[in-house]
C-alpha cells in the first residue's frame, strides 16, 4: 500500500467499514483505505485486482484493520493496513480450467471465509491460515449473494435458486428454486 493525495479515478463498486476506516474498491481494481478519524483522507491505496474490485469485507474484528477483497480476476486477497505493498494472502478462489469467475460477494465468520463467484461456486477458506478448503459447486448459475451464519451459508444465484450449505461438511441442506 502506498500513500495517496487523492482517491479513485474509476467508479467505486464495493465498500466496507471497520474501526473508523472504509475500504473502497473500484472498477480499475484499485482499493483505497480511507481514515474517517482524520476527516476521510485516503490513508493507503493498492492496485488490488486485475479488472474490477467486486467485493470487500472487513475481516472478523472491526478493530483489526484487516480487509478482504474479491475481484473480476477470481482472486480473494487479504490486506492488512499496517503493512505496505503485497497482500497478506491471495487465494485462487474462482479459477477453473474453463476460466475465471468474478467474486460476487464475501462473508466472514470465526470459522470460515466464504466467497461467491461467477464460476457458479462458493469458495470456503480457513481464516486462520487463509488456505482454500474447497469449492462448493451446487449452483447452476452465477452466485451473486451470500450470507454466513452458525456454520451455514445461504447463497443466491442468477437462476433464482437459494442454496443452503453446511460449511463443515459441504453438504447441501436445502435448495429452493422458483418455478
Amino acid at each position: 500500500m502506498s500513500f495517496l493525495a487523492g482517491g479513485h479515478d474509476a467508479p467505486i463498486l464495493s465498500l466496507c467499514w471497520a474501526s473508523g476506516m472504509v475500504l473502497s474498491g473500484d472498477r480499475d481494481g484499485r482499493c483505497v483505505v480511507w481514515d474517517l478519524t482524520k476527516g476521510g483522507v485516503p490513508k493507503a491505496s493498492v492496485q488490488g485486482h486485475r479488472g474490477h474490485c467486486t467485493a470487500a469485507r472487513a475481516f472478523l474484528s472491526e478493530r483489526s484493520g484487516v480487509f478482504i477483497t474479491g475481484g473480476q480476476d477470481g482472486l480473494v486477497k487479504v490486506w492488512d493496513v499496517r503493512t505496505k505493498g503485497e497482500p497478506v494472502a491471495e487465494v485462487e478462489a474462482h479459477m477453473t480450467d474453463a476460466g475465471v469467475g468474478a467474486v460476487g460477494d464475501i462473508e466472514c465468520s470465526d470459522a470460515y471465509i466464504v466467497s461467491a463467484g461467477a464460476d457458479r461456486s462458493l469458495c470456503v477458506i480457513d481464516p486462520r491460515t487463509f488456505g482454500k478448503l474447497g469449492n462448493l459447486r451446487h449452483h447452476r448459475d452465477f452466485v451473486y449473494s451470500l450470507h454466513v451464519n452458525n456454520g451455514l451459508s445461504f447463497s443466491g444465484a442468477g437462476d433464482g435458486a437459494l442454496v443452503v450449505h453446511d460449511l463443515s461438511t459441504g453438504f447441501v441442506l436445502v435448495i429452493l428454486l422458483l418455478q
